[in-house]
């Protein structure tokens, strides 16, 4: 682990214990670096600097942060790396240089920067022309996957089919001159693609020469989306078109240099492509414009092609949908950033969605370029502002004042004086909901929101909280509430309690089963009503468990605790379905299968998955046609997971023999509506984590996340 040292620089590495101090020479600045980074930069910086760095791929520790900055001139930075006021004051008056391997500056507080008079250094652009060229193999790439995957019988003849895409061992060495190699493991093969002179290699093939003839759609007049287009063309690719939501003009009044493509409107890039190349976009108007509604318009052969990690104009959600009910042909997703791609673990279990991942050399010479990049630009900052002669500057640093923390509700005073010993706190002292618009007097200032459930954390609360806010906790599971989407585009932190309400959830789960199984709630009324009388052999008979089928829509946490606690009743039968297939299934003998037939087969169907595009009204009119009449269909998960009129419907006409609710939609459930008043809908006022011990062990925990997230704890 550790870095090696030259005689003449100093390289501190960590983790490791600091043994070089003595060593350090006069009149070389020191330079703190807060992840590992390829060689050519590091040698860079030790030709001037000693340095002193944190050896290892993983996000360096707050208080290991804090600590090692401590008397530094320069800070080279990662995109995880929060370079705010308290690490610039505790590095000390001398630091003048902040440097980070991104092209985005989010992650640094500019205006303290600004204000300490510290200069800062970004990357200047992304290198289009890298990723431009990752877009296009990446194409090839997913082509090919699935032509391996359509034709799995056919695997040990490719060679035939495609002579020129296939490269054996003993090749690969004499393949690659001018270009890094861009080398993909497949399942039983190794396919590779030559590059020369910006060009692939044997573009006479017939493989080649049929993808050329393709209708290629670029979306995104960016940069990098021209780079993909003029690559295309200079690779033979004959039709080539490129749109833009935000710039849906004709050639003519189009104020920019258009390279050889058609320029057309987004409908016919989706109705007209065969291959669509994302490429981002800088307007609001094209935040997710991919989704399933754009997905349902494109060709059902159709593959669609990201040039970056976490692609702003995609809905991944909706991609998922959309690969998995064969709207679209493929996937091909580029995960080349350090950030992970959204909604990645589903979209693996899919066999038509390609990732080309970290690992790919050109991958690794873009980071190199980079490196040497910024390691050029510190050092001439440094030698600009004098430091190879020590001068310093000296400054008054303003000490950090106590964070302020707004908890939205009256909660367990023990979570209340944990964030007391290190934080302010201002509280709405209510069980009630606090009012929307004394909510936005009282973020004012805050760098945490200590909220629950039933408040909505929008741009409108981010934006009357400021700049200065750091994380929003919610006292829940779900996130639903707050704007993921506005948090992260601020670079605040969102935080849940997932872990903790587990088995309370679960526990109450199987009560409502239990419950509308055996239909307790006519047995109360019953008895309340005066109507139990002599002994009736037919008289409220209920359900039993033993030899029914059990199914879980969503096998988490709790829907496997649902299953674990209801193993023992002697059901004959587990199902469930979810994303992927969860190997902790197989400790219950559980069954992993598709949607129709957990539908059709479960005699109690267990709704726990989370609330997502995905999943919002899926149990509707559609499920209940496939139940069988006298399933039973119990919901702890979220409302609007179920179409509220469908299941009205449902328990009306008897498509399912009775429900059990502990969340609605609308949620609270009017007393006037119909479900309150069906004797076989059991509805409880969401009561699943209303145990003593879950509620506060999850204000414990959101007091814990603020304070790690704060404190980096």
């Amino acid at each position: 682990m550790a870095t090696s040292c030259t005689a003449t620089p100093c390289v501190q590495s960590h983790p490791m214990t600091l043994t070089r101090q003595s060593s350090r020479q006069a009149n070389r600045p020191l330079v703190y670096i807060t992840r590992r980074i390829p060689q050519e930069g590091l040698d860079i910086l030790l030709k001037s600097c000693d340095v002193k760095l944190w050896d290892s791929e993983q996000l360096v520790l707050r208080g290991e942060l804090l600590q090692s900055v401590a008397g530094v001139d320069a800070i080279l930075c990662m995109q995880g790396d929060i370079i705010d006021e308290e690490v610039l004051s505790s590095a000390g008056p001398q630091l003048r240089v902040v440097a980070t391997m991104t092209t985005g500056t989010k992650h640094i507080d500019m205006t303290q920067c600004k204000s300490m008079g510290i200069k800062v250094i970004s990357c200047p652009e992304q290198p289009t022309d890298v990723l431009a060229e990752l877009s296009v193999v990446l194409v090839l790439l997913t082509i090919k996957t699935m032509l391996t995957g359509k034709y799995e019988d056919r695997l040990n003849n490719l060679d035939d089919e495609c002579p020129d895409l296939i490269a054996h061992s003993d090749d690969f060495n004499s393949l690659w001159n001018t270009r890094p190699r861009l080398i993909r493991q497949m399942s039983e093969e190794r396919l590779a693609f030559q590059w020369t002179n910006g060009k692939p290699g044997n573009m006479n093939c017939p493989t080649w020469r049929n993808i050329t003839k393709k209708t290629f759609g670029v979306y995104g007049m960016t940069k990098l989306g021209f780079s993909v287009v003029k690559l295309l063309r200079s690779v033979g690719v004959d039709h080539v078109i490129i749109a833009d939501k935000d710039f849906e003009l004709d050639n003519n009044s189009l104020n920019i240099d258009v390279p050889e493509c058609q320029i057309v409107s987004f409908e016919d890039l989706l109705k007209e492509s065969d291959i669509i190349c994302v490429c981002g976009s800088a307007g609001e108007q094209s935040k997710y414009i991919f989704c399933r509604e754009s997905f349902e318009k494109m060709k059902n052969q159709a593959i669609l092609i990201t040039s970056q990690s976490d692609e702003k104009a995609l809905d991944y959600v909706d991609l998922y949908g959309a690969l998995r009910d064969g709207l679209i042909k493929a996937a091909g997703l580029n995960d080349c950033n350090q950030e992970p791609v959204p909604f990645k673990t589903p979209l693996l279990g899919l066999k038509n969605c390609i990732f080309l991942p970290q690992t790919e050399e050109s991958v690794y010479d873009m980071r190199h370029k980079i490196s040497v990049l910024i390691a050029k630009n510190l050092v001439d900052a440094l030698k600009k502002r004098g430091y190879l002669i020590k001068i310093y500057i000296w400054r008054k640093v303003k000490k950090m004042s106590r964070p302020k923390v707004f908890v939205t509700r009256k909660v367990h005073q023990e979570a209340i004086d944990l964030l007391k010993e290190h934080c302010d706190v201002d509280m709405w002292d209510s069980d009630e909901a606090i009012p929307k618009n004394e909510l936005l007097k009282k973020v004012k200032g805050a760098a945490a929101i200590f909220c629950t459930i039933s408040d909505v954390i929008d741009a409108d609360v981010l934006d009357a909280a400021g700049p200065q806010l750091k994380t929003v906790a919610t006292m829940s599971v779900g996130t639903h509430h707050i704007s993921i989407y506005e948090c992260k585009n601020r670079d605040i932190y969102v935080a849940s309690t997932p872990d903790v309400a587990s088995d309370s959830a679960a526990e109450f789960t199987v009560t409502l089963l239990l419950m509308a199984a055996r239909r307790c709630l006519e047995g109360v009324e019953a008895v309340e009503k005066g109507e139990w009388g002599p002994w009736k052999p037919m008289w409220i008979c209920g359900t039993e468990i033993v030899n029914r089928t059990l199914g879980i829509l969503g096998f988490g946490r709790v829907g496997f605790g649902v299953a674990r606690r209801l193993k023992p009743f002697g059901v004959k039968r587990i199902l469930y379905h979810d994303m992927i297939k969860a190997s902790f299934g197989d400790d219950l003998n559980a069954e992993f299968v598709d949607q129709d037939t957990l539908f059709r087969e479960s005699d109690f169907l267990v709704i726990s998955c989370a609330l997502t595009g995905l999943t919002r009204k899926m149990i509707n009119k559609n499920v209940f046609n496939k139940m069988k009449p006298t399933a039973i269909l119990v919901n702890t998960s979220r409302g609007p997971v179920v179409d509220t009129d469908d299941l009205v419907e449902a328990l009306q006409t008897g498509k399912i023999a009775a429900a059990a609710l502990d969340v609605t939609d609308p949620e609270p459930l009017p007393v006037d509506h119909p479900l309150v008043s069906m004797p076989n809908c059991v509805i409880t006022p969401h009561l699943a984590t209303n145990s003593h011990k879950a509620r506060f062990d999850m204000a414990m925990n959101t007091s814990k996340n603020i304070l790690a997230v704060l404190f980096r704890v």
